[in-house]
């Protein structure tokens, strides 16, 4: 009586142990059954659970010829029933500057067996962010002091669903603003009025703090940025 070893899953290989036919030699042929129907091409010694075979149980026939012999034909028991076959799921890694106003990618790993449908969700301090869900993330003040990670999950038609996540990055540091030098027009005498143009700061919207008095810190200003000879 031929069994059959291996594991009863989507994805995983089973094979035929057809036992001893004699006299030898004897011509053997195979023919895998799903519920006792005959599986189209599947004529070999061993055989891949597919999708189809879930909930499924699964056998083989073996034939057995000899040239003035009778020939005879055995099945073995069906296995249990086909289970969900397992993904290959690696844990996700982060990349990219751990800072308000950067930009984080997540590298997910190779999935399989391809092809493998992946979601993303971005975590702070493991909690999920609303509408975080894109393979990129772009830091926000929220995030500063906080941890972040990325929840990677993977599904397949007859192989169920998988989710990973990665390490933590270390705590959000504060973003760097775009500071250009500011431009000051005006005459620069005691006595005239000068005008500063602090320029486009970003990301918008930025808070300008003046830090001496208005006509000492632009006319210090104006004095430091203007060559030499125009200075009044």
């Amino acid at each position: 009586m031929p069994s059959i070893t291996g594991a009863a899953k989507v994805g995983a290989r089973l094979t035929v142990v057809p036992g001893t036919s004699g006299p030898a030699p004897v011509a053997l042929r195979y023919q895998w059954l799903r519920s006792g129907m005959a599986i189209q091409g599947a004529t070999g010694a061993s055989y891949i659970g597919t999708p189809s075979d879930r909930g499924k149980v699964l056998s083989v026939r073996v034939a057995g010829s000899k040239t003035g012999y009778t020939s005879v034909a055995r099945t073995s028991r069906a296995t249990a029933v086909v289970a969900a076959g397992t993904l290959t799921a690696p844990v996700p890694t982060v990349t990219g500057s751990v800072k308000v106003g950067s930009r984080l990618t997540a590298a997910p790993g190779t999935w399989g067996p391809a092809p493998v449908t992946l979601r993303y969700q971005w975590l702070r301090a493991g909690v999920a962010i609303l509408g975080a869900t894109s393979t990129t993330y772009v830091q926000t003040a929220a995030d500063k002091g906080k941890a972040l990670s990325v929840r990677v999950t993977g599904s397949k038609t007859a192989y169920g669903t998988v989710s990973r996540t990665s390490r933590a990055t270390g705590t959000d540091g504060a973003g760097t603003l775009t500071g250009p030098a500011p431009t000051v027009t005006g005459t620069s005498r005691e006595g005239y009025r000068l005008t500063a143009d602090p320029v486009t700061w970003g990301p918008t919207p930025v808070t300008l703090v003046r830090g001496c008095p208005a006509r000492q810190q632009l006319f210090a200003l104006h004095r430091r940025q203007i060559p030499a000879h125009h200075a009044g």
